[in-house]
């Protein structure tokens, strides 16, 4: 049934999103936040005027293998003017779904229009605590090399798979002191 005033998913919008327009893919990279403007539309096509439904807004992230996204950070916030404001970040790479719907007085879920939207997640800047290095031999003589492997990683522990052109690691033998 149609309620008066009932926002209706099926009819609200994304007016924009804070990563792109609002039918591109996001692009961002892990631990950086998205935000996906909403504006609820009841069922007869009139704009909400004011707030206080952010709890009937529904927000689901899925995983690049298709599960609830368990570890993501999300919050929706009410701008008091018919419009909310649904806040997200992943710390993991891979492509995400967000589904962003609207809870109906009768209990009905409705997507939004544009709704689901895709995220693609990459690596953030190298966290030097959080690389791993393998050292070949942990003795050598002068003019002896030894092979150094390292895996570059995010601060949530992603690998960086391409390095910047100016990344650079720095190795001081133990008996050496830093300033």
């Amino acid at each position: 049934p149609c309620i008066a005033d009932d926002p209706s998913g099926e009819h609200s919008v994304a007016t924009s999103r804070s990563a792109g327009p609002v039918g591109n893919v996001a692009m961002l990279n892990a631990g950086e936040t998205d935000e996906v403007y909403v504006a609820l539309i009841d069922a007869r096509g009139t704009p909400r005027a004011s707030g206080g439904d952010a709890s009937r807004i529904v927000v689901d992230i899925t995983t690049p293998d298709g599960t609830a996204c368990n570890d993501c950070s999300l919050r929706v916030a009410d701008m008091a003017n018919g419009e909310y404001k649904v806040s997200y970040s992943v710390k993991q790479v891979g492509e995400y779904s967000v589904d962003v719907s609207v809870a109906n007085a009768d209990g009905a879920v409705t997507a939004i229009q544009q709704s689901p939207f895709v995220t693609i997640v990459s690596p953030g800047q190298i966290d030097a605590a959080q690389c791993q290095m393998e050292v070949s031999n942990t003795e050598a003589n002068v003019g002896e090399w030894i092979t150094v492997t390292t895996v570059a990683r995010d601060r949530h522990g992603n690998i960086v798979e391409s390095l910047d052109t100016d990344a650079a690691f720095v190795i001081f033998p133990s008996s050496l002191e830093r300033d």
